[in-house]
């Protein structure tokens, strides 16, 4: 079986990454309210959570 190519052109990269940058805004905004909502310690652990994941992503694509 050949494997799809998942970016053709960079208007399919631009596509995927507008998907994302709206994900990683949404969670922002999102973690930013729930600072409100939840005890310190959860609010701490999300936001270590999205710190790790965002600090993989970058050493992956230093990587590439």
């Amino acid at each position: 079986k050949k494997k799809k190519k998942l970016f053709r052109s960079y208007n399919e990269f631009r596509e995927t990454w507008l998907i994302l940058d709206n994900l990683i805004n949404h969670s922002v905004k999102h973690l930013q309210r729930a600072k409100k909502e939840v005890s310190g310690k959860t609010h701490e652990k999300m936001k270590l959570k999205m710190r790790t994941k965002l600090a993989e992503t970058l050493e992956r694509l230093g990587k590439i």
